[in-house]
């Protein structure tokens, strides 16, 4: 038996570093030495919560099997891992002091077979792994995550068609995905208002919000999809700090009333996100007279944001995040013609009346509350995202999107997680996954 064993102190609260730590799904995030990992079991962390994790085995990977054998939160967890040759005993302590966190990491490997025999060689090779992991471990606990900051070489290469579109492929996932920083902040004592969250990108953000602790509430127009998604999540999270509300956004009256209820329920609004948004093949109007896709897309997006802005305000530091589409790419803006009142009918181009800078989305009002993550006086910023393809990452495609017509790229909000919804967790705060539209229905 091999055993390691490191310090390591950490510029966080106990609980928040017990909470990231004690998650096998999220380690790929600051071991170098592991390449996959996911959480197997719904819920909330407990014993016998169940991990996934692929770790580098010499030229190859070794997959192994973790689980929880003792939590005590905030101050110890022990996971047993098994896999090949391989049996290993994790016990991880901390404790606060000062306004930091000493975690201290004590991990027993056993090896089996012919690397059990050679063991005495492999000793220093594990005692490398283990200070790199632990290296790694404190710089994700250290360093703060923030959304991308302005850019002008991005700005003019998503302006030109071509190069704009490779952030639309797994290449430009992969490269972007080289910067992005883990999130391990919590989320507990903030609320987050997610519009078009029954599928789709909505729906993945919605959850991965709850898992990070923050009180969600889903917006969208179908009651039984509502209720559904509420379930779900609560299942797989284990936070069940969640609410609905139903309206269909495409009606301004509906988009008042939704807001009139949100500032009657809820005290504070830390985060807004407008992801919801149709994409229709034919022109129709609403009830009140507009085109659907200018009403659903723009109109409801920029009024929902005004009528919550003063709660924002007092709920500072607090986030608006827009969700356009990458069409802009292929489709420019006639401001005479933002209805289409004439000639032949585009969903594409009605779908992208907003500005075509994706840092100005949902129209000059929002953008002037910040950029890149840049926020007023009061603490409260405007962040833009172009939605994407969902070829990539299917677990974030809506019904229907396999046949759309149009997509793009978003911004992340979350560290990569578990397997399978890992990389959805940067969809808010960074550039990166994806989905597509419905051809003839709704985003989220």
């Amino acid at each position: 038996m091999k055993r390691l064993h490191e310090v390591i102190e950490v510029p966080r609260s106990c609980a928040e570093a017990f909470r990231y730590t004690a998650n096998f799904g999220l380690i790929e995030q600051w071991d170098p030495g592991v390449t996959e990992s996911e959480k197997l079991t719904p819920g909330a962390l407990a014993v016998g919560s169940r991990f996934r994790v692929v770790v580098k085995a010499g030229l190859g990977t070794s997959e192994m099997h973790y689980t929880i054998t003792r939590f005590e939160p905030p101050h110890r967890v022990v996971l047993e891992g098994k896999g090949g040759a391989i049996h290993a005993v994790d016990d991880i302590r901390f404790v606060e002091a000062g306004g930091t966190t000493r975690i201290d990491y004590m991990a027993d490997i056993t090896l089996g077979g012919a690397a059990g025999r050679a063991e005495f060689l492999l000793g220093p090779v594990l005692e490398r792994a283990g200070k790199k992991a632990m290296a790694g471990l404190k710089k994700a606990l250290t360093l703060e995550s923030a959304p991308p900051a302005e850019s002008c070489t991005r700005d003019l290469l998503d302006r030109m068609v071509l190069p704009g579109a490779l952030g639309f492929t797994r290449f430009g996932y992969e490269h972007r995905s080289k910067a992005w920083r883990p999130i391990t902040e919590s989320l507990e004592g903030r609320t987050a208002i997610v519009t078009g969250a029954t599928s789709g990108l909505g729906r993945v953000v919605a959850e991965q919000l709850s898992n990070l602790g923050a009180r969600v509430v889903l917006v969208g127009r179908n009651q039984e999809k509502l209720e559904q998604a509420v379930r779900q999540i609560a299942e797989a999270t284990g936070n069940c700090n969640l609410a609905m509300e139903r309206a269909d956004l495409s009606l301004m009256s509906e988009v008042r009333s939704l807001a009139q209820r949100l500032l009657r329920e809820e005290q504070a609004i830390q985060i807004l996100i407008n992801n919801a948004a149709v994409l229709p093949l034919q022109k129709s109007q609403t009830a009140e007279g507009l085109e659907t896709a200018f009403a659903t897309d723009l109109v409801a997006p920029y009024l929902l944001t005004r009528l919550l802005i003063p709660r924002l305000r007092e709920s500072a530091p607090a986030r608006i995040i827009n969700v356009s589409s990458g069409g802009m790419y292929l489709s420019g803006v006639d401001l005479d013609e933002l209805q289409n009142p004439q000639g032949r009918y585009d969903g594409a181009r009605a779908g992208q009346t907003w500005p075509d800078d994706p840092h100005r989305a949902v129209g000059r009002g929002t953008a002037r509350l910040g950029r890149g993550g840049k926020c007023d006086a009061s603490g409260l910023g405007g962040h833009a995202g172009r939605a994407g393809f969902a070829a990539r990452f299917p677990q974030a495609d809506p019904p229907g999107a396999a046949h759309s017509r149009a997509g793009g790229r978003h911004h992340r909000l979350a560290g990569r997680g578990d397997r399978g919804r890992q990389r959805q967790r940067q969809a808010l705060a960074g550039s990166g996954t994806a989905f597509g539209r419905h051809p003839a229905g709704h985003r989220g």
